[in-house]
């Protein structure tokens, strides 16, 4: 009876053994999954776009600046290839986003250049590598490499929504220049079409008068 006793004992005690490596295992397992979803899910920062739905309730756009938000002085609007502009430097901002989204080939391939990994990277070596302080926030560099939601740059949460990325940057960084190629960091201006940019130029005079008092 005793050896016997001595193998029920072993038996359970390797049971014992077994259950508990299996438990830790199962721990160890959820803890990893936990850390996960935490780290590339509900703790992932909410991502900057420019988009704001400005239709009204009949799905038509406002096509004047009192139906517009406070603070919104025009847009584009991609499925209709509209820019509505209430002044030179939007009007220069929207043409920004309507030549980024254009086709231009080996370049975006019919999707927003500025939405592309290519973009991105370009962003960030700018402001890692090559980016030296002006010393004043208005400056074109400056404001790149503070702009909203790039980055580990928050967001700019002015209007209810999270301003700000790399698509709302491309549009900014023409604005910037005023449309002037040798105003933009050089390794921004390949990314631009310059003959597109200013052929629509001439669509609002108010953005060469503007150029010429700033």
């Amino acid at each position: 009876m005793k050896k016997k006793k001595n193998c029920l004992q072993i038996i359970s005690q390797i049971i014992t053994e077994i259950l508990t490596g299996v438990a830790i295992g199962i721990t160890v397992s959820l803890t990893i999954c936990i850390i996960f979803i935490l780290i590339y899910g509900g703790a992932t920062p909410e991502k900057a776009s420019g988009t704001m739905d400005l239709r009204r309730e009949d799905g038509s756009l406002p096509t004047t600046q009192e139906e517009l938000p406070e603070g919104i002085d025009g847009y584009y609007s991609p499925d209709k290839g509209l820019i509505v502009c209430f002044n030179p430097w939007t009007c220069l901002h929207e043409i920004g986003h309507k030549v980024d989204d254009e086709k231009r080939e080996g370049l975006n391939d019919g999707i927003y250049f500025s939405k592309t990994k290519e973009w991105e990277a370009i962003v960030d070596y700018y402001r890692t590598e090559l980016f030296i302080s002006t010393g004043d926030p208005d400056q074109i560099e400056d404001r790149i490499n503070d702009f909203p939601g790039i980055g580990d740059n928050s967001c700019d949460t002015t209007w209810d929504r999270c301003y700000g990325g790399y698509v709302e940057l491309y549009a900014c960084i023409l604005e910037y220049s005023h449309g002037n190629p040798e105003n933009m960091p050089e390794i921004f201006r390949e990314f631009y079409d310059w003959e597109r940019i200013w052929e629509l130029e001439k669509e609002y005079p108010e953005i060469e008068e503007w150029k010429l008092v700033n």
